[in-house]
């Protein structure tokens, strides 16, 4: 072995430092008072049989998604697979760079309680989801910063912000979000205020957002919907 290659440290063991983490998100504990409200607020809407409660809500800064378990992850690597790189233009529009220096954006926030304020809830055919405000300095990838509180099995992440999109009527709706059947709730005033701590997930272990029952592989939820008998 040259001593140049003995010298530098393995991927491997750089990999384990400076891997992204799976998410960034505002976490809330079970027993918070104005977590039993809004669970309250949640029990009140006529929610199809199919609908699955989110265990944990809580409010997603940044999700990774395959980078995080990629070695092309690395904060100070420059390779980057094209599959994380096409799979963040496509959910958040912007490029992998962009989205290291938000996840070092949220690192500044790690540890933090946060208040975030809870004006409305928006239910459409596959889920119900909870419009939140952040702190105006807290860094957040959404444009549309939520909690999803129910879901059908058969959309992922991405079906709240586009509900919330077409909520609130956005200039840059796609066909298929004018499509979108929602029905919006208003709360307050008062708003509800929630206070949770800002930090990381690693990996996908431990991880599971939704409460067990029927289960199937979750597709767009462009295509979700066609085909359900109401």
């Amino acid at each position: 072995v040259s001593g140049s290659a003995a010298a530098e440290p393995s991927l491997d063991k750089v990999s384990e430092r400076r891997q992204l983490p799976l998410l960034w998100g505002i976490f809330f504990e079970a027993d918070h008072l104005p977590m039993h409200r809004l669970r309250h607020l949640q029990d009140l809407q006529a929610l199809p049989d199919y609908f699955r409660k989110v265990k944990d809500p809580h409010v997603t800064l940044a999700y990774a998604g395959s980078l995080a378990s990629s070695r092309a992850s690395l904060l100070d690597g420059a390779v980057v697979t094209g599959v994380a790189e096409t799979a963040l233009a496509k959910r958040h529009g912007i490029s992998v760079e962009a989205f290291r220096r938000h996840s070092e954006d949220c690192q500044l926030w790690s540890g933090r309680e946060v208040e975030v304020s809870i004006s409305q809830l928006v239910q459409g055919t596959d889920g119900l989801v909870a419009a939140v405000t952040l702190p105006e300095d807290l860094p957040c990838i959404d444009k549309h910063p939520h909690m999803m509180l129910a879901r059908s099995p058969q959309v992922g992440a991405d079906y709240a912000a586009a509900l919330l999109r077409t909520a609130g009527k956005s200039e840059d709706l796609t066909d298929a979000e004018r499509r979108l059947p929602c029905l919006v709730q208003n709360l307050g005033p008062p708003v509800l205020m929630l206070r949770g701590v800002v930090r990381p997930v690693w990996g996908h272990g431990g991880f599971h957002p939704v409460l067990p029952g029927r289960s199937r592989p979750a597709r767009s939820w462009q295509t979700a919907g066609r085909g359900r008998k109401r």
